[in-house]
């Protein structure tokens, strides 16, 4: 998993180059990494590497081969300054808050419907939230890998941003 080492490294170089050199703030620092990601393409830094590095991180750094440059270093240096500052900024804090009250109030309400508890509501809200992040790592882990995991279900296999026309003729 060196792969993920390498995206946080560049992500934390990212975030120590706009916060001193720049002096960006936080939100500008999160906007212009992800229009980065979305908007270079990939040759755009890729051609510029000598061969022998690109073969050396086509052949050792499965991101790459996968996800491709952008999304491997880009994209997840994005997420990391997203959750570098908004964990400094209090958003979980606030979401945990939100989420209480909503799960109290959806509680009272399926009470006031079904008549269950209020507290036997909340702890089907909880499990049902629990089993329904299971299901979407699940589907998620399964429909996006590298090889095929249940036979044919999947994208050509597994997961590509970019589809491209002609590639059983670049393969031959």
């Amino acid at each position: 998993h060196d792969w993920f080492l390498y995206s946080y490294l560049f992500g934390r170089l990212c975030l120590l180059f706009l916060s001193r050199f720049l002096s960006l703030p936080g939100f500008w620092q999160v906007c212009l990494v992800f229009a980065a990601s979305c908007g270079l393409p990939d040759d755009l830094f890729w051609l510029r590497l000598p061969l022998a590095w690109r073969q050396s991180a086509w052949q050792f750094d499965a991101a790459i081969q996968t996800k491709g440059l952008r999304m491997s270093f880009l994209f997840l240096a994005g997420c990391y300054l997203l959750g570098f500052h908004s964990v400094r900024a209090g958003v979980l804090p606030w979401a945990r808050r939100v989420g209480l009250r909503r799960l109290k109030a959806t509680a009272r309400w399926l009470d006031s419907w079904a008549g269950v508890g209020v507290e036997a509501a909340s702890y089907a809200l909880r499990q049902a939230c629990s089993a329904g992040a299971l299901a979407a790592f699940l589907v998620l882990s399964v429909m996006t890998a590298a090889e095929p995991v249940l036979g044919d279900v999947g994208y050509q296999g597994g997961f590509q941003a970019v589809y491209v026309e002609g590639q059983a003729e670049l393969e031959n």
